[in-house]
C-alpha cells in the first residue's frame, strides 16, 4: 500500500503516494508534530516569524529520509496585476517563507480560485516540476487540513520559472527548485 494511504479505494491510494505513513510520522517528535499542525492552522505572517520559520526549516533538515521526491507539487495563490505581469520565464522567485503546497493540482487550483473571491487579484497555480528529492516534506498526516494532501516547502528554497501558461482564467507557472 502506498505511503500515507488508507487503502479505502484505488483512487485514494494513488493520491497518497509520497505521503508519510504512521511509522514515518512517529519518527518526528511530538513537539515538532505540534509545530507542523500549528503551521497549518495559522496565518502566513504568523507562521513566518523567524523562530517559527527556522523551527519548521529545521524539522525538514533533520529528516532527510522524509523529504518529498514523488512527483509534481502545486501551490495556489493570487497575485496582483503588477506582480504577475513582471514574472518571466527564467526569473528566480522566493516564496518568502515556509510555504504550503499540495500533491493535487485540483486542490491548488480550487485554492487559487477561492482566494480570488476573498482577496482579489489573479488566480495563479505554481507547478513544481523538480525531479528527485526536494527541500520539502509531506505533512498530510500532521496537518490541520489532511484532505489538502499538503507538503511543506522550506523557506530556504527558491524556484526558477520554466513556463507560464493561461487556461480557463488561471495562470499556471511551472517552476523548478534551485538552492
Amino acid at each position: 500500500m502506498p505511503k500515507g494511504s488508507s487503502g479505502a479505494n484505488g483512487a485514494e491510494e494513488a493520491r497518497g503516494v509520497g505521503h508519510l505513513n504512521d511509522a514515518q510520522i512517529a519518527t518526528i517528535s511530538p513537539l515538532n508534530r505540534w509545530r507542523i499542525k500549528d503551521f497549518t492552522d495559522t496565518g502566513f505572517s504568523q507562521r513566518n516569524e523567524p523562530d517559527t520559520r527556522d523551527g519548521l526549516d529545521n524539522i525538514i533538515d533533520s529528516h532527510p529520509e522524509l523529504k518529498w521526491s514523488q512527483g509534481e507539487l502545486y501551490r495556489g495563490v493570487t497575485l496582483d496585476d503588477a506582480t504577475l505581469s513582471n514574472l518571466q520565464v527564467g526569473d528566480e522567485i522566493d516564496q518568502r517563507g515556509v510555504s504550503s503546497w499540495s500533491s493535487e493540482l485540483g486542490i491548488a487550483d480550487e485554492f487559487a480560485r477561492e482566494r480570488l473571491g476573498e482577496h482579489g487579484g489573479n488566480p495563479v497555480v505554481f507547478r513544481d516540476t523538480t525531479r528527485g528529492q526536494r527541500n520539502a516534506m509531506s505533512i498530510m498526516g500532521m496537518s490541520e487540513h489532511s484532505g489538502e494532501f499538503e507538503v511543506m516547502y522550506s523557506s530556504r528554497s527558491n524556484f526558477r520559472i520554466t513556463n507560464i501558461t493561461n487556461r480557463d482564467g488561471v495562470t499556471y507557472i511551472d517552476v523548478r527548485e534551485v538552492r
